[in-house]
């Protein structure tokens, strides 16, 4: 993407401005934010940096950055929805002019290709020298050591160069001889790695550092989440459910499961999309799943088609059945107290879905084998 380098010089000018490397990235949404002060929603923020700047941030951590801004009243955010305020308008006047950033990143694309072409006799365009910085940058971070500890050993680059692809080693040569012969260029550079290692945090775990590490952990998903998870919800549900399951994926240690009767819970559920189907309008979101369904435009042919594969369905993203011995028709809690609390919390659940509940907490109370 050609604003890439653009964004990451982006990054770290930003990052020296603010108090840590969240203030590296609430700045984007303001870009992004239309400046008649009216509100754009998550979905809509998050589509648009992506767009503009080549910047996939996660919900999750979207909201963190949201707030960050909102607390610097710089926007104004209700019901996940954001808008410039007076004081973020401003703001927005004290960044460095973008022709002024690409004029930097242009005057080192030049001069790298102006070397290949001269020394390694490579001759490129502007976009291919682009192109090629932005992917070097991306797949071969280890060897910029220097560039951010000036005490890192620099002779590992040579014995590294011999693994390269031809047109990778002609522009580590360019790499290793720029700091000393042209330190503008070089601080440029020193920008876009620097921007790129600080983006990394949006695709990591947290935008808070991890402070726990989870071992061989069962993760069991309930009715709703397993939905959204399959995309069946609206997306402002999915979304986030989904980048959770990619987050939880990137520790390499969880375990996804469902309950069997958790998937009889949700063919239960979506066996009666075709009697209730007609009280839900397409252009009217209700908070159920039938009304998601109805938006999507889902049939009773499409619900037959989706219960037939829904096991096949959750094992593509990694979730597993686990067969119990639960019925949910027949099922009895040990105590009766237990449903009667449950009414509190949800007054208008049916029997089956306290049944569901019910059985879900005791088997986990189960498999744990004592209170945590």
């Amino acid at each position: 993407m050609s604003s890439q380098l653009y964004t990451y010089s982006m990054i770290r000018a930003l990052y020296d401005k603010g108090e840590d490397y969240i203030d590296s990235f609430w700045p984007f949404v303001l870009c992004v934010l239309p400046p008649d002060k009216s509100a754009l929603s998550y979905d809509a923020i998050q589509g648009i940096i992506e767009k503009k700047y080549g910047l996939d941030i996660p919900q999750h951590s979207l909201g963190v950055i949201v707030t960050r801004a909102k607390h610097k009243n710089l926007i104004s955010a209700k019901n996940r929805r954001c808008a410039l305020t007076e004081n973020g308008l401003k703001y927005l006047q004290t960044f460095e002019p973008e022709k002024d950033v690409n004029r930097r990143i242009n005057e080192l694309l030049e001069d790298a290709r102006g070397f290949l072409k001269e020394k390694h006799h490579v001759t490129l365009s502007s976009t291919d020298i682009r192109e090629l910085i932005q992917a070097f940058v991306k797949e071969h971070i280890e060897f910029f050591e220097q560039f951010i500890n000036p005490e890192g050993v620099t002779a590992e680059l040579s014995t590294q160069e011999k693994i390269l692809q031809a047109h990778e080693a002609a522009l580590l040569s360019y790499l290793a001889g720029v700091e000393r012969a042209k330190p503008s260029i070089f601080n440029t550079l020193q920008e876009i790695v620097c921007g790129s290692i600080i983006s990394a945090i949006l695709r990591g775990k947290s935008l808070a550092e991890a402070t726990k590490r989870f071992e061989h952990t069962s993760v069991y998903f309930d009715t709703s989440f397993a939905f959204s998870t399959l995309a069946l919800d609206f997306d402002a549900y999915n979304k986030p459910a989904q980048e959770l399951l990619k987050l939880m994926n990137l520790e390499r240690s969880f375990r996804f499961k469902v309950f069997d009767f958790t998937v009889d819970e949700m063919v239960r559920v979506l066996r009666n999309y075709p009697k209730e189907h007609h009280l839900y309008l397409p252009n009217i979101k209700v908070g159920s799943i039938f009304s998601s369904l109805k938006a999507k435009g889902w049939t009773t042919a499409d619900i037959t088609e989706f219960i037939v594969k829904i096991e096949e369905n959750l094992w593509k993203l990694g979730i597993t059945v686990e067969p119990t011995r639960v019925d949910l028709q027949k099922y009895t809690p040990t105590s009766e107290n237990q449903r009667d609390a449950l009414l509190k919390y949800k007054p208008e659940q049916r029997e089956l879905g306290q049944n569901h509940d019910l059985a879900a907490v005791e088997k986990i109370v189960e498999i744990r084998k004592g209170p945590v």
